[in-house]
């Protein structure tokens, strides 16, 4: 069970750095994200928010996939997440495979390694997809002030041109 410790204290320590920068990595991912849909054209400051919130929405798509994709291995130590009874799921897994015929524990260390990296790696993508979610609001006030400007802008330029077509009669 040591050995278990001391991988699990090495992987914290690989995951650290990854969750000590999270938020400006995902605002990094949305940035380009957002550079990329609205690259190839010139865009109206409205279309430029719509690109932007779609951006957003797909990214947050993505991240729902990859989290689908790792919760198997996540679950793999009898259908239950690595953080729950992490003690109790990893020394049932290590008792296990030294009753195996030959007992073979690196057996063991190996799915619970696999297992707990992919728990840290759900918690990543769930920690990501609420700081995407937050910039979605950020985005549809965005959105809404782009609009509200169009709309000035537009109701001054039909004033200015009643105003003109008066003076000119």
């Amino acid at each position: 069970m040591h050995e278990r410790s001391i991988n699990s204290t090495y992987i914290d320590s690989e995951y650290a750095g990854l969750y000590n920068n999270l938020f400006a990595s995902t605002i990094a991912e949305l940035d380009y994200a957002k550079q990329v849909a609205g690259a190839n054209h010139p865009l109206s400051p409205i279309e430029k928010t719509k690109v932007e919130q779609k951006a957003a929405l797909k990214l947050i798509q993505n991240k729902s996939i990859e989290y689908e994709a790792r919760k198997p291995s996540a679950y793999s130590l009898y259908g239950h997440n690595q953080f729950f009874l992490m003690k109790e799921l990893s020394f049932r897994k290590i008792f296990e495979s030294l009753h195996t015929s030959p007992p073979d524990a690196s057996v063991a260390y190996t799915a619970i390694d696999t297992a707990y990296r992919s728990a840290l790696d759900l918690k990543r993508i769930s920690l990501q997809m609420n700081i995407l979610a937050k910039q979605l609001e950020h985005l549809a006030n965005k959105r809404d002030q782009s609009e509200i400007e169009a709309q000035i802008a537009n109701s001054t330029s039909t004033v200015d041109e009643k105003f003109r077509s008066l003076k000119m009669k």
